[in-house]
């Protein structure tokens, strides 16, 4: 019997909108992309470079690929990056798309405090922010990212969890 877990990546909405098709190279219920106005919002759940490496190497090609191939829109990538380590593979891809991109956390809360910013806490008890919300530069409108430790905290999920407010959406 394997002990795999299994996740997936959910996206709330207040009006109805139908999802776009997973691109290829993502696993399935790994990337969960809508439309909204303006805007291509995209739940993403990039596996561990670190214990999956190749599976992780395939999902940021393709992510890497459908931010250029979008490059004109306003893109909002949110979700379990699962980059938090200096010199990882997953890191490393991470860093490249923040050479385009920006880090909507870091936007709205400049502040280095790790407490305000943790979003899992790893077995060895290292808090670490493996969840972002990055978005395409071309966003100069306000946003409000959150951070909700309470969900780590009363053993609602293993993450903390982020959410996202654009005005006037």
């Amino acid at each position: 019997m394997s002990s795999k877990v299994f996740s997936y990546v959910v996206a709330f909405s207040k009006h109805k909108h139908l999802s776009e098709k997973s691109p290829e190279g993502c696993l399935a219920y790994k990337w969960n992309e809508i439309i909204i106005n303006e805007y291509r919002i995209i739940g993403v759940h990039i596996p561990s470079s670190i214990h999956e490496p190749e599976r992780a190497n395939d999902y940021w090609n393709t992510l890497h690929k459908h931010y250029f191939e979008h490059s004109e829109e306003k893109i909002i990538y949110l979700g379990d990056i699962n980059a938090y380590d200096e010199g990882t593979e997953g890191k490393k891809q991470f860093n490249k798309l923040m050479k385009v991109a920006q880090d909507g956390w870091c936007k709205t809360h400049p502040s280095d405090n790790i407490s305000d910013s943790f979003t899992i806490r790893l077995e060895n008890g290292d808090f670490k922010r493996v969840d972002y919300i990055v978005s395409s530069n071309n966003i100069s409108e306000d946003f409000i990212v959150e951070s909700y430790q309470d969900f780590y905290k009363e053993y609602l999920s293993d993450h903390s969890l982020i959410a996202i407010t654009i005005q006037d959406v």
